[in-house]
């Protein structure tokens, strides 16, 4: 494959320059190139990016890019326009390791992942976006062919390919205005999103939906394959929010805040540690479903990535804030609050049980938890966070 880039290269210089956009797990050179009429500068002009053997089984994806790159190269009247007006990134082969452990011996291993220790990852379940999200074919058990990663962009492959579209940002815009990753496990087109059953999300508009579904349909009619959503197969998310941005905003907008107490809340935050754990926001055990596997989370539109601690702070605040509705009588809402009391402190021994649990951290987080509690705008509540909140501050 190296040998046929250079090849390539060497023979149409003054359209193709190879390069690589970083190494693998083990070492092997990822090899890219840019097709372009004017190669050697750096145009303004709209670019499109391809990418291929991310799955090591999928072999014949490696050789539909170098028949793509033979294809641009052939001096055909149409490449020709194509090229003096667009700028096309090829990477041939995401995950070379995978590939030559999957063809080593007589017989193919049909191995999907690459070859980080001790089981591999799953580049295509190791992107940032949305990352974290269990559920359709994504899993956290390393052993798993779908297993993510430990974190987002784990593995060296997937980061090396971030950094290089991170680099296509030219003026603060990003150059690359379509990609397209090739597969061969089904004769499909695929369009987004692949995390969400919606058709538009956030981050796509129904115009941008409709158009991308168009190509789709238009690619697939030419071949007869199948062209539907990529979440029409299965869902497989990538990296979810930070919970700091999340904060964040929500502190920002909280209408009952003043400025000063605003500011400090917001400055406490930005001192608490990010994280990179699943936090759940508000779960509820109703919202978990159990399996012999990996547990299933459903109804979970508020979880994000960050500090364990600042999930259990929420679990408090909450069971601090529960009231009865009004009216009710005072027997009963003095049995209610020695009832969250006990609930309060049977919660939190059970998490100290499974972890350590600092309470000077948890404080700090509960403040943040209320100030941002505070945007819901739930007037039986306002009061008492907003004491919360001044106390915390000495206010």
């Amino acid at each position: 494959m190296a040998a046929q880039i250079q090849a390539v290269a060497a023979a149409h210089p003054d359209i193709v320059r190879r390069f690589s956009i970083g190494r693998s797990a083990q070492g092997r050179q990822l090899w890219a190139v840019k097709v372009s009429d004017n190669v050697a500068i750096d145009e303004l002009e709209p670019e499109v990016l391809l990418v291929a053997g991310q799955h090591a089984r999928e072999h014949i994806t490696v050789e539909q890019a170098l028949y793509l790159l033979d294809q641009l190269t052939s001096g055909d009247p149409r490449v020709v326009d194509l090229i003096s007006k667009t700028e096309v990134w090829i990477v041939f082969n995401l995950n070379p390791d995978g590939s030559e452990f999957d063809t080593r011996d007589e017989f193919p291993r049909f191995w999907r992942k690459n070859r980080q220790t001790p089981f591999g990852t799953d580049l295509n379940r190791n992107w940032g976006y949305h990352w974290g999200s269990l559920g359709g074919n994504v899993s956290a058990n390393p052993r798993s062919d779908a297993y993510r990663g430990k974190r987002a962009f784990s593995a060296p492959e997937t980061r090396a390919l971030r950094d290089f579209v991170k680099g296509r940002m030219i003026g603060g815009a990003q150059q690359i205005k379509a990609a397209i990753d090739i597969h061969s496990a089904a004769e499909l087109v695929l369009w987004p999103y692949g995390y969400t059953t919606k058709n538009t999300a956030k981050g796509m508009t129904a115009k941008q939906y409709a158009r991308l579904a168009h190509l789709g349909r238009v690619m697939a009619h030419a071949n007869g394959y199948k062209a539907e959503q990529a979440s029409d197969l299965y869902t497989a998310p990538g990296e979810l929010p930070e919970l700091h941005d999340l904060l964040r905003e929500r502190i920002t907008r909280a209408e009952a805040l003043t400025d000063d107490l605003r500011a400090r809340a917001l400055a406490l935050l930005d001192d608490l540690p990010r994280g990179d754990r699943i936090c759940h926001g508000d779960l509820h055990p109703g919202n978990m479903l159990g399996s012999t596997a990996d547990p299933v989370v459903i109804d979970w539109g508020d979880a994000s990535r960050g500090d364990p601690a600042a999930d259990v702070a929420r679990s408090e605040l909450l069971l601090r804030m529960g009231e009865l509705p009004p009216g009710s009588p005072v027997v009963m809402r003095t049995l209610a609050r020695i009832g969250r009391r006990l609930l309060i402190t049977t919660y939190l021994g059970a998490y100290r049980r499974g972890r350590p649990l600092d309470r000077a951290r948890l404080d700090r987080w509960l403040t943040v938890r209320a100030a941002a509690r505070l945007k819901e705008g739930i007037p039986e509540e306002t009061a008492r966070l907003l004491r919360l909140v001044n106390a915390a501050f000495g206010v």
